[in-house]
């Protein structure tokens, strides 16, 4: 086995990756790893599964796949998976987690199917373990958009729930309802290990208020205490980080001691790196190579 490569962190082995950017750039970046994951899995089967997470920090992301990739794929042929919902809210009730998905996915894009749980009175459409059955019967999720809560939430999996490998119903954190702004108690969730068993996963973390969730993502073990951990065995993870929700572990230069016995320093590029816009669409310079940016943080694809 190559010792230095097994040294490295889980998120600087191939097909892994991490990078900091400035958020429109996340925005771009996270739309067109979302297209190639769905265009992948339309070429493999003929349909695609994805499962995006509500809330503001994709939303940029969404914005993208209407305007820039409305005609990128054939969204008819991609089926919608809801991750996550508050219990008893119909779907077309403003507040849900539903009716924002429709308002800026499914109808936008002319998505075939969405896959929710509520139907409009809130009640369930179908029992939760026969709603985790339909995403396996329909082969998986091919690509999952991850938005980490400030507990380290994954969906509404939350920290010290030991029952949160199975879809259920959970009791929120307060921490969550504070987070989100609303009264709500209970929700309904994927659990952990249909998420976990995601082709590809993208962790979008924007804002200082969600360092420590990535540090809980990147670095802290697994366990019932740290849900976010299980993203890690997704079959790929593209985790996308601003500067100010970087850890500060990866921004800060290596000191000689720690240079000299380690392996020597190094910038990963995200798999696939031809999907990397070579110039910003929204302005400013190039993404610079890997290993050309002074000061390059060991371990950290970083924009300008």
């Amino acid at each position: 086995m190559d010792r230095t490569a097994s040294s490295l962190p889980w998120f600087a082995r191939a097909p892994h990756s991490l990078a900091v950017l400035p958020g429109a750039e996340i925005a771009e970046v996270a739309a067109a790893r979302i297209v190639a994951a769905l265009g992948a899995a339309l070429a493999r089967r003929g349909r695609a599964v994805f499962a995006p997470s509500a809330g503001r920090t994709p939303r940029p992301a969404y914005a993208l796949l209407r305007s820039a990739h409305r005609r990128s794929l054939d969204w008819s042929r991609v089926v919608c998976v809801q991750m996550d919902e508050y219990e008893g809210v119909g779907d077309r009730d403003p507040r849900s987690f539903a009716a924002e998905l429709r308002r800026e996915l499914v109808e936008p894009l002319g998505i075939g199917r969405f896959h929710r749980f509520h139907d409009g009175n809130g009640e369930l459409r179908c029992p939760l373990d026969a709603y985790e059955r339909g995403v396996r019967g329909m082969g998986g999720i091919d690509c999952a958009v991850q938005g980490i809560g400030r507990n380290g939430h994954v969906a509404f999996n939350e920290p010290g729930d030991a029952r949160g490998g199975a879809t259920r119903r959970v009791r929120l954190a307060h921490s969550t309802c504070k987070a989100n702004g609303v009264l709500f108690t209970r929700g309904v969730t994927l659990g952990l290990n249909v998420l976990a068993e995601a082709r590809e996963a993208l962790v979008l973390m924007t804002g200082a208020a969600k360092r420590d969730a990535a540090v809980s993502v990147l670095f802290r073990a697994g366990g019932k205490e740290n849900p976010a951990a299980a993203i890690r065995r997704c079959g790929r993870v593209s985790v996308l980080l601003d500067p100010e929700a970087a850890p500060e572990r990866l921004l800060r230069p290596a000191r000689p001691a720690e240079a000299a016995s380690g392996p020597a320093p190094i910038a990963l590029p995200p798999p696939d790196a031809a999907w990397l816009p070579r110039r910003p669409r929204f302005g400013g310079a190039p993404l610079a190579p890997a290993g050309a940016v002074e000061r390059m943080p060991d371990l950290v694809v970083q924009g300008p």
